[in-house]
């Protein structure tokens, strides 16, 4: 058993990735931070440009405050950025996965490292996945309302005018991810209840352990190899579902972040989607650890 795992052999080689790979997750949460508040601020002033909707406002003789329908335009683009974020952003954080696999020269150092295989993986999964997904919830709040605050900085200098006649700012609300919630329940139509939120917090651990498993088999250009397998790999999983005449507008395999919030009612559906899930689940993980301890051997 303590060839398999020890807790203070574990410790010091926890220790020791954050050490190595600290500038790496630095530069990743860096990226991340930097994409969602760039693409958040762009779609702002993108639907600013399109619509105008305060310059009506030069007509009303009320304190304005951005709340009303182009208040719901500001969480509809930051629903779609968390979506774009979800679908690329933390796939391609838990793609970067065992990076010292990648010549022969990192690779036998890395085998050598003092921990067991199963200390090797995981960490990577801890990191990759609970880590990795807590950090990127707070990267992704952090960068939104950035850009909501710059954003409203911007707006009020465009319309000075309305400003001083009025003798309010413009106010916009912060994001806030329970706003996304009740965004996704009243305007989506789906209530994330206490089973649909486990389904979907499980379907990123879910994710997250796929992708580690098919990267595993790869060691040259591992992260595009990767990601064409996983692409292929959806689609036909996709299609052999629906060719059982199941509804096509169902995400039915929970690690498609894709299709987090769409979540059937059907009771039958729901147990299949389930049950696909930790099968799946089961499946990479059993998959990943065997083929990081075939590289020991």
């Amino acid at each position: 058993m303590n060839q398999f795992f020890n807790i203070k052999r574990f410790a010091n080689y926890a220790a020791y990735d954050v050490r190595t790979n600290y500038k790496r997750y630095l530069i990743a949460a860096a990226i991340g931070f930097i994409v969602v508040f760039v693409t958040s601020y762009l779609l702002f002033e993108i639907d600013l440009t399109r619509f105008r909707p305060l310059e009506v406002a030069k007509n009303y003789d009320t304190p304005i405050l951005i709340t009303g329908n182009f208040f719901y335009r500001i969480v509809d683009i930051s629903f779609i950025v968390l979506a774009f974020s979800v679908s690329i952003l933390y796939p391609a954080f838990v793609l970067l996965s065992f990076p010292t696999l990648k010549n022969n020269n990192t690779t036998m150092n890395y085998l050598l490292l003092p921990a067991s295989v199963f200390e090797k993986f995981l960490l990577e999964v801890f990191i990759r996945t609970i880590v990795g997904f807590g950090l990127f919830l707070l990267i992704f709040d952090s960068a939104s309302n950035l850009a909501i605050s710059v954003f409203e900085l911007r707006i009020n200098a465009k319309y000075a005018d309305i400003v001083a006649l009025h003798q309010h700012r413009i106010f916009i609300d912060a994001f806030t991810y329970n706003q996304m919630r009740n965004y996704i329940a009243n305007d989506l139509g789906n209530d994330l209840n206490l089973p649909s939120n486990f389904n979907l917090l499980w379907s990123f651990m879910a994710w997250g352990i796929m992708i580690m498993a098919v990267r595993l088999f790869f060691k040259r250009f591992a992260f595009i190899k990767t990601l064409i397998t996983i692409v292929v790999f959806t689609t036909i999983i996709s299609s052999i579902i629906r060719h059982f005449g199941l509804n096509e507008d169902l995400i039915l395999l929970s690690w498609n972040p894709e299709g987090i919030f769409s979540i059937d009612s059907n009771d039958k559906v729901s147990f299949l989607a389930y049950l696909s899930s930790i099968l799946q689940t089961l499946f990479f993980l059993f998959l990943g650890y065997y083929l990081l301890k075939k590289k020991h051997v």
